[in-house]
């Protein structure tokens, strides 16, 4: 699991990167960025042979990413967000990353 997790985290930072070229806000841009470094740093770190620290880090950051990102999708007082359909792929790649982080903690063990 993890030799798959490490390229998704890369790849994820990435994304964050490259979507700040649209033109958004600078709050966002910075937001961006700032979760780019984090899934980057994760993501070498994982290559390095992190242990299940950093595993338990990724599902956390992922996790709360996903919700952050699920707001935007759908909120339950205006329903579905006017960026919905574009932020879906995003939030299904983060759940994915999520899971993989959640698998790969229970094959090592139950010793956190």
């Amino acid at each position: 699991m993890r030799r798959i997790l490490a390229p998704f985290l890369l790849l994820l930072a990435v994304g964050y990167v490259g979507i700040n070229f649209v033109g958004l806000p600078p709050l966002l841009v910075a937001e961006n960025l700032a979760l780019a470094t984090t899934y980057a740093a994760l993501g070498a770190t994982l290559l390095r042979g992190g242990n299940r620290k950093i595993l338990g880090a990724v599902l956390l950051v992922a996790s709360f990413n996903a919700g952050r990102v699920s707001r935007t999708v759908w909120s339950p007082v205006t329903g579905f967000g006017g960026l919905a359909v574009e932020h879906i792929p995003l939030l299904l790649y983060l759940v994915a990353v999520s899971i993989l982080a959640l698998m790969s903690l229970v094959r090592e063990g139950s010793n956190f």
